[in-house]
């Protein structure tokens, strides 16, 4: 099934198949032993936070059903983060080393790939028994799955979509400029998440302008990847400077040099992203809407003409 609303349907069909079909894929995947581990949680994470972009596509219109809901994907989400943690440390490093940082001796690399990499094996197949998280997780989403027909909307069309469109695209352009005005951790980190939940919330509505919000999708999910990489590096220096697991490497050659690496790379990061933001969020709120208005009437007058023929 298409993550995305169809021209025949109603906006509460459209979330509630939408969710239905993004959490029945979720318990798939948690009962499924043969998927690796760490690959279904990113998948059933991403899920549950496309599913909160969507809750706030609607959520003028949904009443109660979102703060309950939105809340509770929150919280699923953060159960399995551990597991995803410890390999998205191990990937920041691979992406650091892959972009230069030549100052950085070899031998640093490899010590702290093999630390990384015995975390990353721990946490997935390890000491840590994962099954009773995975166990529960597919219990709490079944009873998502079955409250999924209580989300009902009070207005329909794309009046149940302006508000909570607009709404999110200006916390977006706020986000952003805290962040460019004070490029801390938290502010980027929070520019992300705002970012990432229009990512979605243009991902489902592209069918009434495919080729102008698939464009717009694309350029989301490149600010959210620049701006997730940077905050994978915030998490790796970190866990360096602060675990036990790291207190000899912090004593060798080199590591100083790596805090500078790490550094240098976040601030490219930092400026592609912000280019990149610059050009997403240059539009009022109300401009954004409304052209996704438009394109959206045109859309469902058409998918009328052809229903009528």
């Amino acid at each position: 099934m298409k993550i995305r609303f169809s021209g025949g349907e109603s906006v509460q069909q459209g979330i509630q198949r939408i969710a239905a079909t993004q959490i029945q894929q979720s318990i798939d995947d948690l009962s499924n032993h043969e998927l690796d581990r760490s690959e279904v949680v990113h998948d059933v994470r991403k899920r549950c936070k496309m599913i909160r972009g969507m809750l706030r596509l609607v959520r003028p219109t949904i009443g109660e059903v979102y703060e309950r809901e939105n809340t509770w994907f929150r919280d699923a989400s953060r159960k399995l983060s551990g597991l995803r943690d410890a390999d998205a440390t191990l990937e920041a490093l691979e992406r650091l080393r892959e972009y230069g940082a030549k100052e950085v001796p070899g031998k640093l690399w490899d010590r702290l790939d093999a630390v990384l990499d015995n975390r990353s094996q721990v946490a997935s197949s390890g000491t840590l028994d994962w099954e009773p998280f995975f166990v529960e997780a597919t219990q709490d989403m079944q009873a998502a799955l079955d409250r999924v027909p209580e989300w009902n909307c009070d207005e329909d069309g794309f009046d149940a979509l302006k508000p909570g469109l607009e709404k999110t695209y200006r916390r977006g352009k706020r986000a952003m400029r805290d962040a460019l005005k004070e490029p801390s951790d938290e502010r980027l980190h929070e520019w992300r998440k705002h970012a990432k939940y229009q990512m979605y919330q243009v991902r489902i509505l592209r069918d009434a302008s495919e080729r102008e919000l698939s464009k717009r999708g694309k350029r989301l999910k490149r600010l959210t990847d620049l701006l997730g990489n940077d905050h994978d590096l915030v998490v790796l220096h970190h866990l360096l400077i602060e675990h036990p697991d790291f207190k000899k490497l912090r004593q060798a050659k080199g590591f100083k040099r790596l805090s500078g690496a790490i550094d240098a790379r976040r601030s490219v990061l930092q400026k592609q992203a912000k280019k990149l933001g610059k050009k997403l969020f240059s539009a009022s709120s109300k401009k954004f809407s409304g052209a996704i208005e438009q394109a959206w009437q045109q859309w469902h007058d058409d998918a009328a003409v052809v229903e009528a023929l």
